[in-house]
């Protein structure tokens, strides 16, 4: 059996784990590729009641071109984040900052407030990737980031954090402890 000193020795020596989480910069593209959609099917709708033999459906052709395009350049906006699971130190330091909200059962439930504690690890703990590099963002730009991504985003981030300070360490201990009988020595 190992000591307690070689446990934790190997046990800080071990990589954290991660979560990614990708967010869409589309600056709008969103609300374009939906109106070139609608147009798309309006268009199709038309051309295809037209009843000439010859009909080539340019039109459909053009707008379903501009839908591809515009389609592409979304898919260049998605911004992949990495977050890292945090010291447990600095993980109390921001859920004590995370006062629960009274009327939210499930921060009754943890303790805390989940989705402001995501916004506030976000800094501390995330990067952006840019192919395997890990790029770290600047308070401005994490500022910014969150009055930019939709709210859908900003709680995939909460989660990853919740999963890797809170949620899978628990999960984890419990399992381990049902598995063994109880605490191990």
């Amino acid at each position: 059996m190992t000591s307690f000193a070689e446990r934790l020795a190997a046990a800080k020596a071990a990589p954290k784990p991660t979560r990614d989480v990708d967010v869409i910069l589309d600056a709008g593209l969103g609300q374009r590729i939906d109106e070139l959609a609608a147009e798309l099917i309006e268009t199709r709708s038309e051309e295809a009641a037209d009843g000439r033999l010859a009909m080539t459906f340019e039109r459909t052709a053009a707008v379903q071109e501009k839908l591809d395009a515009a389609r592409a350049e979304a898919h260049d906006s998605i911004v992949t984040l990495r977050f890292t699971r945090m010291p447990a130190a600095e993980w109390a330091e921001v859920i004590a900052r995370c006062p629960v909200r009274l009327d939210s059962d499930i921060d009754r439930e943890y303790g805390f407030d989940a989705d402001k504690a995501g916004v506030l690890a976000s800094p501390l703990c995330g990067v952006r990737l840019e192919g395997d590099d890990e790029v770290p963002l600047t308070e401005d730009e994490w500022r910014d980031l969150f009055a930019t991504i939709t709210g859908y985003e900003a709680a995939l981030i909460s989660d990853a954090i919740f999963a890797l300070n809170f949620w899978g360490p628990a999960q984890r201990v419990a399992d381990l402890k049902k598995g063994f009988g109880g605490p191990h020595a």
